[in-house]
Parts: structure tokens; sequence; C-alpha cells
């Protein structure tokens, strides 16, 4: 998983004098939904089958599954499954919270390592079922 990382960047770096955010943001969500889903068929369960989730995350997981199935278009025709979608969206939204939180200062007095922080939530968002 952490081999998606490389592409990431080279796709923020090669963004094209004129091309869109939205375009970046595509390619973006593309390469992530490629790497779950791929991360999903190497695990043997390219369903999402809940494995390490308490009942009620297993559950709003799956709500959150049915939601992005019946709403896909921001996955711009990405075959991915329902649970890679999911995995996706919260890796992206987790991440880019704690780098506008980070760029807005929120952190400085606070006297940590926001580095320390976005390691741990990499991690823990990499590895949520």
């Amino acid at each position: 998983m952490v081999l998606f990382i490389a592409p990431l960047v080279m796709a923020a770096v090669s963004l094209a004098p004129g091309q869109s955010g939205q375009a970046l943001a595509a390619t973006l969500m593309n390469l992530l939904l490629d790497a779950f889903t791929e991360a999903g068929q190497e695990s043997g369960d390219p369903a999402g089958s809940g494995a390490g989730r308490t009942g009620a995350a297993e559950a709003a997981a799956a709500d959150l599954d049915l939601n992005l199935a019946a709403h896909r278009q921001w996955a711009v025709g990405h075959p991915a499954p329902p649970d890679a979608l999911r995995r996706a969206l919260t890796f992206w939204t987790r991440l880019h919270g704690v780098i506008s939180l980070e760029v807005a200062g929120h952190f400085t007095d606070m006297k940590f390592d926001p580095a320390l922080l976005y390691a741990a939530e990499t991690e823990a968002a990499i590895n949520t079922p």
C-alpha cells in the first residue's frame, strides 16, 4: 500500500499549467481507488467483510458502502468495489483534515510533532477494514 505514495507525489508535481485542481483530485483519487481495490484483492476480502470492526462500525461502513455504490459518479467510471470506494474516500478525508489543520496553524500551540500524527493517521487509514 505504501507504494502508491510515489505516484501520488508525481501526479501532484506533474499538474500541467492550466490544469484544474479538480483534474489533480481526480487523478489522485484514481490512484487511491487502484490501491485500495488491489489491497482488497490481495487480502482475499474484496467485498470488505468488516473483519476487525465492531457491530456499530460494521453497520456504519455497510451503510456508507451502499450509499457510495449508489452515488459513485465521483469515481468517474472506476470499477472499484464499494469497500474500496469507502476506504479511499475515508483515507482522503482523514489525511486532508490533518494537513488542513497543520497548514492553518491549529497545532502550533499544542507543541507536538504533527508529522507523527500524520504518520499515525496514515497507518490507521490504510489498515481500516
